[in-house]
């Protein structure tokens, strides 16, 4: 449906833009060049019939349960992904906790393991060392009965046993 402006009588062309620049002359020329409809109910006397009335709440009953329904879903959704996202925000604290203490056990085993490795060489080098000890004791005990053994001898042959002097 076309709409159609028509300046008539004689107004100029600047009368006529600021004429049809107001507002309230759209409106009015619009309602009534296109005899709009609309869609208010039926007068009868002062108030409405009860039928339209009626028939009006109905059609915005129909026309808002879908959008209640829309609503509800995304609200449900809404609460779902959050659910969810919390859920798997549990699983990620979880997961990393888990880590966390692996982490610190291995760490524990780790620690004990060289403090075992430590005590084993500190064991090994006290035997190896009491051992060694025990080598030059020995060795210092023969070399001892060694010099009194040739003291002995050297004694016994200074002393010339036929005359009983010393040479």
């Amino acid at each position: 449906m076309g709409l159609n402006f028509h300046i008539t009588g004689t107004r100029t062309q600047a009368n006529a833009s600021s004429f049809w620049l107001n507002p309230h002359v759209i409106s009015n020329h619009l309602f009534e060049t296109t005899k709009a409809k609309m869609d208010y109910p039926k007068l009868t006397g002062d108030t409405l019939g009860a039928q339209e009335v009626k028939h009006q709440q109905e059609g915005d009953n129909v026309s808002q349960r879908p959008l209640d329904e829309e609503r509800l879903w995304l609200i449900s959704d809404i609460q779902q992904t959050e659910q969810l996202d919390s859920q798997q925000h549990l699983e990620r604290m979880k997961r990393r906790q888990q880590r966390e203490q692996e982490e610190r056990q291995k760490q524990k085993e780790l620690k004990e393991m060289k403090m075992k490795k430590q005590e084993q060489w500190r064991t090994e080098r006290a035997k190896k060392t009491a051992l060694q000890e025990q080598v030059l004791r020995e060795r210092a005990d023969r070399l001892k009965q060694f010099r009194e053994f040739q003291r002995k001898v050297l004694k016994e042959e200074s002393v010339v046993p036929e005359t009983g002097c010393k040479s």
